[in-house]
């Protein structure tokens, strides 16, 4: 995703017995996997993978049931993540290239861009099969890129809870990170997450100014407040009263977000 972290996100499977996931990512050798996590069944269906280096590669996840009697199902379907990089070919041309997303049947691609301080806005609409796109007459200065495809229906990772298909590449940074939101050039991991109430928000540098943080659930409703003040990487984030469900983490001027699942 375009916080530079791979949320994996799952529908559970109601009245089979089920006593948690196991989610696994495959190492660079094929059919050779990580084990990520245990999660059990009562928790909402979502894993924030903090260790894959999305600017990298690409990663591929799969998960497998164990029911009440410890018995371990099949893997699943692999799904890959998409893995965008960016290339200044002069004469004003920038040259994006990336894998196919796999996993989902998709419809279109849309090519996301932003020039420095504005919001991510919609540049091209690709097909399904596209993995190269040339931005012509690309202005100069830093720039930075992502792909966007929407696939299918919502995802339920709690039940009632539906939450958008939408998968997301890493951000290609074409050109110096000068001049960028300061919250779209730097990494950030909120943990526990999921969490029952209380998050922590931790950036790799410190704010170079107050950044205002905005929380939204599941219907687009504003329910909480933040600042990050300047020179400060941390940041606590009190969820508690609110409804378990899938919440956004959203900043003012900049394309930068977060998913949040509140769990009980």
């Amino acid at each position: 995703s375009i916080t530079g972290r791979n949320l994996i996100m799952w529908e559970k499977t109601p009245d089979q017995g089920t006593k948690s996931y196991w989610l696994l990512r495959e190492q660079f050798t094929t059919g050779v996997y990580d084990t990520l996590a245990n999660i059990p069944w009562i928790l909402a269906g979502a894993f924030l993978d903090t260790a894959a280096n999305t600017t990298a590669s690409s990663w591929k996840y799969t998960l497998l049931l164990e029911d009440s009697c410890n018995q371990r199902s099949a893997l699943s379907p692999l799904h890959r993540s998409m893995h965008l990089m960016g290339q200044d070919n002069g004469n004003n041309e920038v040259l994006l290239t990336w894998n196919k997303y796999e996993g989902r049947a998709i419809t279109n691609q849309q090519v996301m861009f932003s020039q420095g301080s504005s919001i991510f806005s919609q540049l091209a609409t690709l097909s399904d099969s596209a993995t190269t796109f040339i931005h012509q007459q690309a202005p100069p200065g830093p720039k930075a890129y992502y792909i966007a495809i929407g696939s299918g229906a919502a995802c339920e990772p709690l039940p009632g809870v539906p939450f958008p298909a939408r998968v997301l590449s890493n951000v290609a940074l074409v050109g110096s990170g000068v001049g960028l939101p300061w919250l779209d050039a730097h990494r950030a991991v909120v943990y526990p997450n999921p969490g029952t109430g209380m998050f922590r928000a931790s950036w790799d540098a410190p704010a170079l100014e107050e950044q205002q943080l905005q929380v939204y659930n599941g219907q687009g409703q504003l329910v909480r407040h933040f600042k990050l003040y300047a020179g400060e990487n941390t940041l606590e984030l009190d969820l508690q009263g609110e409804a378990p469900g899938i919440y956004l983490l959203r900043s003012q001027g900049s394309a930068w977000s977060q998913r949040l699942v509140l769990v009980r």
